[in-house]
């Protein structure tokens, strides 16, 4: 899974400075940060959003993936290869369900 723009035409970089800027509570208690590739890769399967410092996605360096997206999204410098993606940061929970109902 790799997704760069949303359906509604949000940018996932946009949303993850949102949500990197929203995710500390009243108290401080918890605040979303960058994580390092070097330093641990998400849960096999477990939706984040990553970070390339390249521009492959023309103004957008952030976007949706995991550890698999990490690990085959590679590009070349000479005979060596490194990973696209240098950092990830998990998404935040989703908001609370309501019903919503058409016309009102």
């Amino acid at each position: 899974m790799l997704c760069c723009e949303c359906a509604h035409g949000i940018r996932l970089a946009d949303m993850a400075l949102y949500w990197q800027r929203s995710s500390c509570t009243p108290k401080g208690e918890r605040t979303m940060e960058w994580i390092s590739i070097n330093e641990r890769l998400p849960e096999d399967n477990t939706p984040v959003v990553l970070f390339t410092p390249h521009d492959f996605f023309g103004d957008l360096h952030s976007c949706i993936g995991n550890s698999e997206s990490i690990r085959n999204c590679t590009i070349a410098f000479g005979r060596k290869k490194a990973p696209i993606f240098t950092h990830w940061m998990p998404l935040p929970a989703a908001p609370p369900v309501t019903t919503h109902h058409c016309g009102k």
